[in-house]
């Protein structure tokens, strides 16, 4: 049996400014990374219901509406416990009636996970050890 609870508050500055942030606790995640590899192999994590292996974030998101068809945001999912950061930038463009058009990099930072053989295997953070992800995609609907 585990808990999830979310709040949070957002705030428009302007018509094309808006922030939100939110706080984040998951009572199936870890205290500490070194307890990141038993909570990955939880049920509820196995089963898809949690993707979080930390117990408490924040989670902030600033948006700019450039113009009605244009958007650009930046959003970072803090583990406070940790302190690693995943952070993803997106632009997107409603390019026709139908069609939307998105940009973006994942960066996430925050220590790295260490190996010493034979069987030395250190957890350094939920963020730290995965790669910069530049992305783009094309919706269409219909």
């Amino acid at each position: 049996s585990y808990h999830r609870l979310s709040t949070g508050f957002d705030y428009a500055f302007n018509e094309n400014w808006f922030l939100m942030v939110e706080a984040h606790y998951n009572s199936s995640g870890a205290e500490s990374p070194d307890q990141y590899p038993l909570v990955r192999g939880s049920a509820p994590f196995q089963r898809g219901e949690v993707h979080l292996s930390g117990r408490r974030y924040l989670i902030p998101v600033l948006s700019w509406q450039m113009s009605p068809l244009a958007t650009m945001s930046a959003q970072s999912i803090i583990n406070l416990s940790d302190q690693s950061v995943f952070t993803t930038l997106t632009a997107s463009r409603n390019v026709t009636q139908n069609t939307h058009m998105d940009i973006g990099l994942q960066w996430f930072t925050g220590d790295r996970s260490t190996f010493t053989p034979p069987f030395d295997f250190r957890t350094g953070s939920e963020f730290g050890d995965r790669p910069t992800v530049l992305f783009g995609s094309v919706r269409w609907y219909f």
